[in-house]
């Protein structure tokens, strides 16, 4: 009989599965995994701990170098450690849009996340037009060229596509370009045509970012507008609704070396919820050895800040 009662007692006291970790508990573990892997490890435990990862919001992870033959290549998250993996249904992707992949081959277009293989079918390369979007920029000095746009929408050419970001179930837009014009173009996952805006007429689109449910842009002054796009309430298509500038273009500094180039680029990054402006200076020396006759000597990073009350960018020391 004691032999029974202590057996009972085991099989009462018995310690629950890992995969019923209550998931107040499982958020907690996974606030202090720094690396995106330890994430999706995380997630292929079980399905429980996958609907943890998804229930809870998370500080971002460290980034991930991803190469076109599907390698991934972490940060080391302590010394001396590195992780990699492949994934062989991630190569020959043509850009990487937070944790999906963007794809585009013989005119077709789609997203993939490589880890799950959801993917998301976008239109094809080839079918465009333009987007319905007011002529008017708030605060602009300038109005939208559509003849400019226009004819150049009607060219038997393909869009190519230079950044993606989904910005929500509903939206998705990218930078492309279409002949010299490069610019904004718009889509719904399913739908079969990309939805192009005459922003480039006014001056190319450099990089964007969707930041607090807006889309920010930086054109080539470096000037940044705010875009509201959504889904149209009455036909269910998507339009913009409005366009503002919100800041004229940061200053750029020429910096020259003896002898050597200087090349310029600039992007928005998102840093401790702060919306930023990078801007890249990249130094060149001419070396005819070299394939394309410059060989890279140095670089430099400067970073700002929006001041929206002076319409103006500020250089930070310091991103916390």
């Amino acid at each position: 009989m004691k032999q029974m009662s202590f057996a009972k007692k085991l099989q009462t006291h018995r310690p629950q599965s890992w995969s019923a970790l209550p998931s107040d508990l499982a958020g907690l573990v996974l606030r202090r995994l720094p690396s995106h892997a330890d994430h999706v490890r995380f997630a292929d435990v079980c399905h429980h701990w996958r609907f943890s990862r998804q229930e809870h919001c998370l500080p971002p992870p460290l980034p991930w170098l991803a190469f076109p033959d599907g390698t991934f290549f972490g940060l080391p998250c302590r010394e001396g450690a590195k992780e990699s993996f492949k994934l062989h249904s991630s190569a020959n992707y043509c850009i990487s849009c937070g944790d999906w992949l963007a794809f585009a081959q013989n005119g077709t277009c789609f997203l993939m996340d490589p880890f799950s293989e959801i993917t998301l079918t976008l239109p094809n390369l080839s079918s465009f037009c333009l987007v319905d979007e007011p002529v008017g920029i708030i605060n602009g000095r300038d109005v939208l060229d559509e003849d400019m746009s226009g004819s150049l929408l009607q060219m038997d050419t393909a869009i190519s596509l230079r950044k993606v970001i989904r910005c929500s179930e509903l939206v998705v837009a990218a930078i492309v370009e279409i002949g010299p014009l490069r610019t904004v173009a718009y889509c719904q996952p399913g739908s079969t045509s990309w939805l192009v805006s005459e922003l480039g007429s006014i001056g190319s689109v450099i990089d964007m970012m969707f930041y607090e449910g807006m889309l920010y842009v930086i054109d080539e002054f470096n000037d940044l507008l705010a875009i509201n796009v959504r889904e149209d309430n009455d036909n269910g298509k998507l339009r913009v609704s409005w366009i503002e500038r919100l800041l004229d273009g940061a200053p750029c500094v020429l910096k020259l070396i003896q002898g050597g180039i200087s090349y310029f680029e600039s992007y928005l990054v998102e840093s401790h919820g702060a919306l930023l402006l990078v801007q890249r200076t990249i130094f060149g020396e001419c070396d005819n050895n070299t394939i394309g006759g410059i060989k890279p000597v140095g670089i430099e990073f400067e970073v700002c800040q929006p001041d929206f009350q002076s319409r103006s960018w500020v250089k930070v020391s310091s991103v916390g």
